[in-house]
């Protein structure tokens, strides 16, 4: 540790550290235990050349800098950084002791469908191995993580789980009663004759194909297995070859948004199982742009938002100018 109180503050952690990183600038700056977290949280302590953003990770056999002067920002406190962190197929957008959100790519699978020794002869990655493992290899704990909800393989966007039992089951619970607000783009390749809408279907699954059909309720009475699914939409765009469409998600089923726009005439661009194949995107037309819910252990809104990955915005821009 730098002997004098000048900056940049740099701490050598050895091998064997036991100690979280709050501890660790807490006695390197001379800050209270909630100085310190702050200090954390504004992305101020840099393990190696990165942002930490995590109060409780236990880095070992690191440098740790701390770039900022702790009083100025303590004082003046800064937009929060987004972390950098990344792996296969996801880039992070929000992270903290309790849960991570990230925006995923399509292609990737949120959780394994196969065992492990399958998955890993296949060389296929899911998204949840990965988040784990990238949060392992720096430096914090990742013992276990928790899905909290998922998207389709195909579908990009915002994807959250968490990072200890007890948000877990808080999160989980805020999901089961609605409480978060899931926002996504979907490009159609059909117009809906009213600009703002909700849907209302029930949607049942065939236990052979695993393809969901969204029915009335007059149809779900037959099959005891069927599940209600609401969603609310909006027109952003439209032109007379289709349009793209906000969807808040009341409800949130397997396959909700795919199959209830096809049943409604509306399918999803290139969704093969639901709708028209076509050349572009190459994959189905549908991004979890939005996601807002209160944090389940810190007394906060979080809201994240997932840019559109270049397919999709190169598509936007041909189809809409």
């Amino acid at each position: 540790m730098n002997e004098k109180n000048d900056l940049p503050l740099t701490i050598t952690v050895p091998a064997e550290n036991r100690t979280t990183l709050t501890v660790l600038v807490k006695s390197a700056a001379g800050l209270s235990n909630t100085e310190a977290r702050r200090l954390i949280e504004s992305g101020s302590v840099l393990l190696g050349t990165e942002p930490c953003l995590d109060p409780v990770a236990r880095p070992r056999a690191q440098i740790i800098t701390i770039a900022a002067d702790p009083k100025r920002t303590l004082r003046s406190p800064s937009k929060r950084k987004v972390p950098t962190l990344n792996g296969p197929g996801f880039d992070t957008i929000y992270l903290d002791e309790s849960i991570i959100v990230v925006n995923k790519q399509s292609g990737y699978l949120t959780i394994p469908t196969s065992s492990d020794d399958t998955e890993r002869a296949s060389g296929e990655v899911s998204l949840v191995a990965g988040v784990a493992e990238a949060l392992r290899q720096s430096g914090r704990k990742a013992k276990q993580l928790f899905v909290v909800h998922r998207i389709d393989r195909e579908t990009s966007g915002l994807v959250c789980f968490a990072r200890q039992e007890r948000a877990y089951e808080i999160l989980r619970e805020h999901f089961r009663h609605r409480r978060p607000t899931r926002e996504y783009l979907a490009w159609t390749m059909a117009v809906p004759a009213e600009a703002t809408g909700r849907l209302h279907h029930y949607l049942r699954e065939d236990p052979k194909t695993h393809r969901v059909e969204a029915v009335g309720e007059d149809l779900a009475g037959e099959d005891s297995t069927a599940k209600e699914a609401i969603l609310d939409y909006r027109i952003e765009v439209a032109r007379p070859h289709g349009a793209r469409l906000r969807i808040a998600l009341v409800t949130g089923r397997r396959n909700q948004i795919r199959a209830q726009l096809a049943a409604a005439g509306w399918p999803i661009r290139a969704d093969r199982w639901y709708g028209e194949v076509v050349a572009n995107p190459g994959r189905t037309a549908l991004h979890a742009h939005r996601l807002a819910f209160d944090h389940p252990i810190r007394d906060r809104r979080i809201t994240c938002e997932a840019p559109l990955p270049e397919d999709l915005r190169r598509m936007d821009a041909r189809l809409f100018g």
